[in-house]
């Protein structure tokens, strides 16, 4: 993949620097040196918890360097069967240590996953398909980017390379970002407040996948003002917080949110080959009531149906997909109405996927 093509005010190919692992060892060492806590003792305490048959990582916004007083240490430990499925909470002195297991065979599975480009290179991506991937990306991000504790070049050593997991991460935001896109402009109508939080969420995806590609790789949702000041990013900084700003006003201003999301697209550089895809949202079930189709979620409510997007609606029942509908061009915004009105009321689900693979 590319990398951004310089931007007199933005960035240069000079700033694209990865946080290297050392950067991270040493905000350890400092945050450990702030708690009264070393790094044999820390060890220590993971080896005691988990055994010696394991690799233990830590992860997170203090080997990221973006912790405060109140930041907890996230530590990884993958075996070849997890103690818990939940996060245990470990204090030591003033250290707070939280304590996430992994299997070693869900964690491989997973990181296949994530090193698998584009996000919807398999056809269009499904809300299973999406939350899968999201999921993938998450784990592989948390191994990489992180500080190994001890398990170095043992079974248990599942990382991927970084570039893999920098690729994986900004195809994933580069898909969300277009999702949120579509779906801002077909609530803009019927749902404006609603269509502002999502070209809200858009700009900022948008933005990760600028940061990702420039060496913040670290895959999280809350993050990004710290790494866009770590980049040095200014303009887009303050272009974050007016977005925060406009997306709260009582009538929001959308032509403002497309005048700063196209610049951005535009430094991404990436294949436009995008479609829309709709499908049925979980809950959603056909049924006929007094001669009429009624489509319900979870049997909490119901809306009625034209004969001709019942039938569209019976052919997606029948997939096991669920996908209702595929718009081949994501930027076209003459999506059918029945479509729109469906995804309004949150009966549908919209992915994206690649324009060669053809669907309905």
């Amino acid at each position: 993949m590319a990398r951004p093509s310089v931007k007199p005010g933005f960035y240069s190919l000079k700033r694209w620097r990865p946080v290297p692992c050392d950067r991270r060892a040493e905000n350890l060492e400092n945050f450990l040196g702030a708690s009264r806590m070393t790094r044999a003792r820390l060890e220590q305490e993971i080896h005691d918890a988990a055994g010696a048959e394991c690799a233990a990582f830590v992860a997170g916004s203090i080997t990221e360097g973006y912790s405060n007083a109140y930041s907890d240490l996230d530590v990884h430990v993958v075996r070849d069967a997890a103690a818990t499925s939940l996060p245990l909470m470990v204090h030591v002195d003033s250290c707070r240590i939280d304590l996430a297991f992994h299997t070693r065979e869900n964690t491989e599975k997973a990181l296949r996953t994530a090193a698998k480009a584009p996000v919807a290179g398999a056809g269009e991506l499904t809300r299973k398909m999406w939350e899968h991937k999201r999921k993938a990306v998450s784990a592989a991000s948390r191994l990489t980017c992180s500080v190994p504790l001890y398990g170095q070049g043992t079974p248990w050593d599942v990382r991927l390379p970084a570039e893999v997991v920098r690729d994986g991460a900004a195809d994933w935001w580069r898909a969300e970002a277009r999702r949120r896109l579509v779906a801002a402009r077909l609530l803009a109508t019927r749902f404006p407040r609603v269509a502002a939080r999502r070209f809200h969420e858009a700009h900022s995806a948008f933005l990760e996948v600028l940061a990702t590609r420039c060496g913040e790789d670290y895959f999280g949702f809350k993050w990004l003002p710290e790494k866009l000041k770590r980049l040095g990013w200014t303009d887009d900084l303050a272009a974050f917080r007016d977005a925060l700003r406009q997306s709260t006003k009582p009538v929001p201003d959308f032509d403002w949110f497309e005048r700063r999301i196209e610049p951005l697209i535009a430094r991404d550089q990436a294949d436009e080959k995008y479609s829309a895809v709709f499908s049925l949202a979980p809950g959603v079930s056909l049924t006929r009531l007094a001669g009429q189709s009624l489509l319900s979620r979870w049997n909490m409510r119901a809306a009625g149906l034209s004969s001709a997007l019942s039938g569209l609606v019976q052919e997606a029942v029948g997939r096991e997909d669920g996908i209702l509908h595929t718009h081949h061009d994501w930027r076209d915004r003459d999506v059918p109405d029945g479509v729109v009105e469906l995804f309004s009321a949150d009966f549908l689900w919209l992915g994206v996927g690649m324009r060669e693979h053809r669907g309905r």
